[in-house]
Parts: C-alpha cells; sequence; structure tokens
C-alpha cells in the first residue's frame, strides 16, 4: 500500500508492506547456485509473525538544479535472506531477519557526465554494516557522425557486511564497461562490462544485448563470465558456471 505527497521540498512516499514473498532461487540443475541446493519450501523467521508481519518504508526524493537526491528508511523483515545448514547438512534453509536500513542515492548530471552514489547502512544481520557503490558515465555522442552513442562506465563497489550477513559478490570491486546505443527504430543496445575484485584479481564479466525484430517479434543475448578465480573468493562458487543465454520473444 502506497501513499504519496509531492511539494516544493521534495515528493515523500511512505509504503505499508501487509505480507510477504520469499525470494525464488536456482534449482538443483540451475545456474549460478550455491554448493548445497537451497530449500525454499521450509524458510525460517526471526520474527513470530513469520510471512505476516507488517512492514514499512519510506522514501523522500528531490531535485536542485542538476542534483537528483533521494534517502529511504526500511523496517521490516529484509527481503535478502542469509542461510543456515538444515539438521542433515544436505540443504540451505532461508532465513529471514527483522532488519533496519537507511540510505542515500546522489545523481548529477552535467553535459556529457553522469555522476552517480548509492549508499546504505543495515542492521539486523550480523554486526551493522555499510555499503556503497559510486561512480560515473561519460557520454560520446552521435560518434562517426552517426546516431549512435557510446557510453563509458566506471564504478567502485563497497560492502562491509561480515560472514553471518547474506553473501554478496562485491565486498571491494572495481567494475568497467561501456554501453551502446545506435538509437534506430529496432532499439539495438550493448551491454558489457568487467568487475575486478581489487583484493585477489578475480574477474566477473558481463555481455547484455537487445534488438527488436519487426513489430513482434524481440532478440535478447545475456552472458555471465567467470575468470581468473581465487578459491577464497565467493565466486569460485561459479566458476564452472559461465554462461550464454540468446533469447527471442514474441509480443502478441
Amino acid at each position: 500500500v502506497q501513499a504519496a505527497f509531492q511539494r516544493g521540498f521534495g515528493r515523500v512516499e511512505l509504503f505499508l508492506l501487509p505480507g510477504f514473498r520469499e525470494r525464488t532461487f536456482p534449482g538443483v540443475q540451475g545456474r549460478l547456485r550455491l554448493p548445497l541446493p537451497i530449500d525454499t519450501d521450509h524458510p525460517i523467521f526471526e520474527s513470530g509473525a513469520g510471512r505476516e508481519r507488517i512492514d514499512g518504508a519510506l522514501r523522500y526524493s528531490h531535485y536542485f538544479g542538476d542534483w537528483d537526491v533521494g534517502a529511504h528508511l526500511f523496517h521490516g523483515t529484509g527481503r535478502e535472506p542469509s542461510f543456515v545448514l538444515d539438521p542433515a547438512g544436505t540443504r540451505l534453509l532461508p532465513f529471514y531477519q527483522v532488519t533496519t536500513q537507511v540510505g542515500v542515492d546522489v545523481q548529477y548530471t552535467r553535459e556529457a557526465w553522469l555522476w552517480k552514489f548509492e549508499g546504505l547502512v543495515r542492521e539486523g544481520q550480523g554486526d551493522t554494516f555499510g555499503a556503497l557503490v559510486g561512480g560515473f558515465e561519460y557520454t560520446f555522442y552521435q560518434v562517426g557522425k552517426s546516431a549512435a552513442d557510446v557510453g563509458l562506465l566506471v564504478e567502485y563497489l563497497y560492502d562491509g557486511r561480515d560472514e553471518t550477513a547474506p553473501p554478496t559478490l562485491f565486498d571491494d570491486d572495481l567494475f568497467v564497461g561501456s554501453r551502446l546505443a545506435v538509437n534506430d527504430t529496432q532499439d539495438t543496445q550493448l551491454l558489457v562490462g568487467v568487475a575486478v575484485d581489487r583484493n585477489d584479481g578475480s574477474l566477473f564479466g558481463l555481455i547484455e544485448a537487445e534488438r527488436r525484430i519487426g513489430q513482434n517479434y524481440k532478440i535478447e543475448l545475456e552472458s555471465r563470465l567467470f575468470a581468473n578465480v581465487d578459491p577464497g573468493n565467493l565466486l569460485t562458487t561459479f566458476k564452472q558456471d559461465s554462461l550464454v543465454t540468446l533469447r527471442v520473444s514474441r509480443y502478441f
């Protein structure tokens, strides 16, 4: 349930979340899964209300010249679970804890530059921790006198959570990528990039492309690539799971 109002000082949105839907995870034959299968049929909730707990969130957003700013507050059952081993030691059980999170997001737009920052502090999942991502995108417009635009993306990602919190791949990583927008009637787009772990050099790459075909079809390419994975990195779970997905969709 959402209520929002707009005033001269910005936009305020209130969210009431009466109920909970657990996350889905890849099955035994699925890609990008943890070493043990996740038993989504037997989740654990810290709150005695379980799925029926009523949670709440608040968001503020506004702009000041070239700056767009936002802030949020959330309190309730975290949508990102931790995992505990089942008594038989063969499966992982999702553990949904009650969390409180505050965060900010800032974007600065100036000519061809787009600077972004997002940060948060969360408590309730192990020790209180902070996380952030910041970087920029610079766009070269009408490259080679064409209609195409090429963007250069650079981001730094940091996450200070401990081992008792939900796992994350990006705790101290640098991402570099490029985005191509052909700006044609088929809406052809391409994104390529790689994230490098600053501690051990593990690499995570991605390729995403899409294009409409005629009036009813769309073709999409997605790829996830893992290389130079250090045995101590969480990515080692997925080092044999590099994949390419080709999808053709028809719209009616």
